[in-house]
C-alpha cells in the first residue's frame, strides 16, 4: 500500500525502524499504518536532516517520502515492487 519509491526509502529506515525497533529508534515503520500514525515527526525529522541516523537517503528517495507525507500518506493498491 506504500507506494514502490517510497516503501524503497523505507528500506533505510527499517534499519532500526523494524517491529521490535531496534538501536533506539522509538516506534516501528513497518505497516502503513505505523507510517501513517508518525506522519509529522516523520517529515520534521527527514527535513531536518536528523533521519536517517546514522546513513543517507537519496536525494529522489527523500523527495519522494516527503511528497507522499505531505499529501497525507495515503495508501495506494499496486502491483509487487521490482
Amino acid at each position: 500500500m506504500i507506494p514502490c519509491v517510497v516503501r524503497t526509502a523505507y528500506t533505510v529506515c527499517r534499519n532500526c525502524h523494524r517491529d521490535p525497533p531496534t538501536n533506539g529508534a522509538p516506534f516501528p515503520l513497518v505497516t502503513l499504518g505505523q507510517v501513517q500514525s508518525n506522519v509529522s515527526l516523520q517529515i520534521d525529522d527527514v527535513s531536518a536532516g536528523i533521519m536517517p541516523l546514522g546513513a543517507i537517503l537519496p536525494e529522489a528517495e527523500k523527495s519522494a517520502m516527503l511528497d507522499w507525507l505531505n499529501a497525507g500518506a495515503k495508501g495506494v493498491p499496486q502491483a509487487s515492487c521490482p
